[in-house]
């Protein structure tokens, strides 16, 4: 019975493996072979233990979060490739978020410009992806410390929301034809991912230091610094022991400071190459949600209540 469930599955998504394997290059298998090696052949040989000042790291929970970025990433990347090319502004940008939100945010910015006729899709697919890249946090946060998760939901929720809002409001302004959508390389390299460790792990120690010198103050800058270039990155930083080492209000807020901090990055990208309708919908869509959702940090107690079994 299980093999005819899989067989009839197969039979019913031959068009989009038939896409899939048309697409897939030598670059793609190397990279398969590459993750395989980071998750399967690596993770168990990295030693475990703390090391460091502060005993802030840990090899093999750094290279674990490696392997998670890189799962998640190398997941949105192989949904792109079964949805194919053509289906459109708004799906590119969900799945492409999944892989480099950067990447959704320059391609659609530059596609205003060039077919101006169709920038309230592309703003639509921008401010999707967007709200994405939330979910992919969220997933993280959830896998990695629930408490987290749930004591970040209003300030977070509050970005999804904004962002969905926004990307629902361009949608109805803009028309709906078939795009090409979004062409990205495949996004992991073994290269990328001793750079996410590295950044990761410095990530870490600067948080840690900021904290120990600074006080909350440091902890502030260090993840708005840090939510310029990886809000994952921040995310991951803010758990484990940097997580039981502050109080709950100052890990939301920093967390919700590195996102929102990524989001007015995307909106300045989004204002210097996009169409100058782009722009405004892109710019005040993301403003709105990094300036609610850092207000609702400062203002909302983060929810606390604990979930069964954990």
């Amino acid at each position: 019975l299980a093999g005819a469930i899989v067989v009839t599955g197969l039979l019913s998504m031959r068009k989009e493996l038939r896409t899939f394997s048309t697409s897939v290059t030598s670059q793609d298998l190397f990279a398969v072979v590459q993750f395989a090696a980071v998750s399967l052949i690596v993770l168990p040989l990295v030693p475990d233990g703390t090391l460091g000042p502060w005993g802030v790291w840990n090899p093999q929970a750094i290279w674990l979060q490696v392997v998670l970025i890189s799962g998640i990433t190398f997941l949105g990347y192989v949904a792109m490739k079964l949805a194919g090319p053509s289906r459109g502004a708004a799906l590119s940008g969900i799945l492409g978020d999944f892989a480099s939100s950067t990447a959704v945010m320059l391609t659609f910015s530059r596609r205003s410009k060039e077919v101006p006729e169709l920038t309230g899709t592309f703003a639509f697919g921008a401010l999707a992806g967007s709200a994405t890249s939330l979910i992919r946090i969220f997933i993280i946060i959830v896998l990695v410390e629930p408490s987290l998760a749930i004591a970040g939901m209003l300030p977070l929720g509050s970005i999804l929301l904004i962002c969905a809002g926004g990307a629902l409001f361009s949608r109805l302004r803009g028309s709906d034809p078939s795009t090409e959508g979004l062409t990205i390389s495949n996004p992991f390299e073994l290269r990328m991912a001793l750079e996410f460790a590295v950044l990761y792990a410095a990530i870490l120690l600067v948080t840690r230091a900021a904290g120990e010198f600074f006080g909350t103050g440091g902890v502030y800058l260090a993840s708005a610094l840090g939510g310029l270039i990886r809000p994952d990155a921040i995310a991951l930083s803010l758990t484990g022991s940097t997580f039981t080492a502050l109080e709950l209000d100052v890990v939301v807020r920093a967390l919700t400071l590195a996102i929102a901090v990524n989001c007015l990055f995307k909106a300045a990208v989004g204002a210097s190459l996009g169409s100058r309708e782009f722009a405004r919908s892109v710019v005040a869509t993301l403003v709105l949600a990094a300036v609610v959702s850092v207000a609702i940090s400062w203002l909302v107690p983060p929810l606390q209540f604990e979930l069964p079994g954990l």
